[in-house]
Formats: structure tokens, sequence, C-alpha cells
């Protein structure tokens, strides 16, 4: 056990209530860990508040493998606040037949209306956070819970070894004694199969390794091989084929640009659902040479708009500017009439922006 994983392991045990908290836009890989690691922290009567909630297609797809338990009820805590300018000389309750009275005197004259009531935020002893430290100000993930001290805060994020591989180490970390968790040890596959493009991407014989010791522990091969097929509907893919044929590259922007039309919804009979959309774009910068920024154009009622981009300084300036609000990599923009407003009007959103960013 090294320091890292011994100080996380004295977090869980002395403390009860824990917040996992995520980009808004994390992809599969990253809420199936995210998942494992809620239900690691449960299996141990933590409470713990997650957020933000799934999406309905998110929980509908992996429906099979796991079940959300909700957020624990929130019990409000009150707090009056009295200006500091104001001595006193006591406080104490007094037990009323309905009530219980806080009686304040005051050495000087005091009004109640110079006395504040105001909610406090939920309080949990440690969060796990699955963002860079850097993107949680810049993006201001909003939690109706408070944040704990820095450093009561764990940052997991993605890098030579895959999230699946850490969570596994706190689960080992935990549970040296204890039988391994079905449900664990399957989404902590479920993300490694996600987050390797299918093992295609592993980074190393450890990846495998593990794998293969989620499957010795009884990790659920058919169910996650189930999800999977599913995923491969013709229709989706016929979609893919159309948005990569109608895909090209700026070389001076560093962008790509895709646009699809009604008639290539109509003709694979599906509609532009946002969740499928932001699939999409980032299925495309996967088959497509590296660009740091991406535009989606679909034709809808109007034209839709999906702007996705690395640089979170320049993308949080460009929703800004638009009127929207990014969620990290991406954001939806605005509608246009037509396709080619709706180039001009980005293209030279994304000029002034690259321009602004070289220039300061």
């Amino acid at each position: 056990m090294n320091d890292r994983e011994g100080t996380i392991k004295e977090f869980i045990e002395n403390g009860k209530r824990f917040l996992i908290a995520l980009d808004p836009s994390a992809e599969e890989a990253t809420l199936l860990a995210s998942l494992a690691l809620k239900k690691i922290l449960e299996n141990h009567d933590k409470e713990i508040f997650f957020w933000p909630p799934l999406s309905n297609t998110f929980q509908e797809k992996f429906k099979t493998i796991f079940s959300i338990r909700e957020n624990p009820k929130i019990i409000q805590k009150i707090k009056i606040k009295i200006p500091k300018n104001i001595a006193l000389e006591e406080i104490r309750y007094e037990e009323e037949p309905d009530a219980l009275g806080i009686v304040i005197s005051p050495k000087e004259p005091m009004e109640p209306d110079e006395l504040s009531i105001e909610k406090v935020p939920y309080e949990v002893d440690t969060a796990f956070y699955f963002f860079r430290e850097d993107e949680a100000e810049s993006r201001k993930i909003q939690t109706p819970v408070a944040k704990p001290p820095q450093e009561k805060i764990i940052f997991l994020l993605k890098n030579s070894r895959t999230l699946s591989e850490k969570i596994h180490d706190i689960d080992e970390t935990l549970n040296e004694s204890l039988a391994s968790d079905e449900t664990v040890t399957t989404l902590l596959f479920a993300s490694l199969i996600y987050e390797t493009g299918h093992m295609q991407n592993a980074a190393s014989a450890k990846t495998f390794a593990l794998a293969s010791a989620l499957l010795n522990k009884g990790a659920n091969h058919t169910a996650v091989s189930n999800i999977v097929e599913q995923e491969k509907d013709i229709a989706r893919a016929q979609l893919f084929g159309r948005a990569l044929a109608r895909t090209t590259i700026d070389t001076g922007l560093k962008t790509s640009w895709t646009f699809l039309s009604r008639k290539d919804f109509e003709k694979t009979q599906l509609e532009p659902a946002e969740d499928m959309l932001v699939a999409l774009i980032r299925k495309i910068r996967k088959f497509i040479q590296h660009q740091p920024f991406s535009i989606l154009c679909y034709e809808a009622s109007e034209i839709g708009t999906i702007i996705f981009g690395e640089n979170t300084a320049i993308l949080t300036g460009m929703a800004e500017r638009l009127g929207r609000e990014p969620k990290s990599l991406y954001f939806f923009g605005p509608s246009f009439p037509t396709f080619s407003e709706a180039e001009i009007k980005l293209r030279e959103l994304l000029k002034e922006s690259l321009s602004y960013r070289i220039n300061t």
C-alpha cells in the first residue's frame, strides 16, 4: 500500500459522508468507474452524494449491471447570523408549548431585522472528483453540498493507468478479507472495456491482468458483452458513416467540421437526440486526424450546433459570448437558419477566440 492509498483508506474509514462529483460531460468509462466507487463506499455503510444525476439514457443502457441508489435526503441546516458589531450579553434556549425559542440578549438596542437566517450546505467528509483540479474552478460545478477542505479532495484522473485500475486499488485496500462484490467487479470491467476501446488501446500488461482478475472475481462478462453488442446498431452505424463522409478539416483553425442534413436522419430513422449527437462527435474525433476543436452542425427544425474543444479557457469564452453554459469539453450552440450562416458565424467566433487567446 502506497502513501496515497493509505490516505484514501484513512479518509474512508474515518468518514461518514462522501461526495462523488463528475464532469457533466463525462464519458461512459468514467461514469462506470465512479459508480463502482459509489458501490464500494456503500458496501462500507457510507452515505454518498453523487453529482450530477445520471441521464435516463445512461441508466437505461446499463440497467442490467447496476441500479442507482438515490442521493440521501439532505437534512438542511439553518444558520442564524448576528452582526459582529452587536455586543451580546447572552444567548439561551427557551422551551415553549409548541416551539423552542432562542433568546438573544444584546447589550445595546437591536431590531429583529438585523438578524439574518440562511441555509447551510450539506457537509461531506471527503470528496472524490473525476476531473482536473484546475477545471474544477473554471467550470464551478454546482453541487448542493459544501466543498470539503482541499486536503480532503481526491482527484481521480485518466493517465498512464486506467480509472478501473485506480478504483480497483481502492477496493483491494479496503476489502483485504472480504469477498468480491459482483456489481463492483462488473462495473469496473465495463469501465475498462470502454476506456481501452475494447482492450485495443490497453496501455500495459497490467491492464490485461486487471481484466483477467475482474473476470476471475465474478465480473458478469455476458451482461457487459450484451450491452456492447446492442451498440452495434445498423442505423447508428449508417449515421456515423454519413457523418464521417460529411466531415472536413480546417487546418488553419485546427478544427473539424461535420454537417448532417435532415435527410441523413430520415434515411437512418433516427432523431437528433442530444446524447446521441455528443456520442457521435466523440466517435468522429477518434476516427480522424487529431484536432483541438470540432463543430457539428445538424438540421432539425433549424440548424443546431455543437462545439467541442479541448482548451477549456477558449471553449468557456466562446460559450459565454454565445450566452451558453459549457459542459466541460462541449456545449450546444445557438441555432441558425442555414448551414452556411452557421459556418460563417462559428468560424468568425473561433477565429476571434483563438486570436484573443494568442494576444493575451
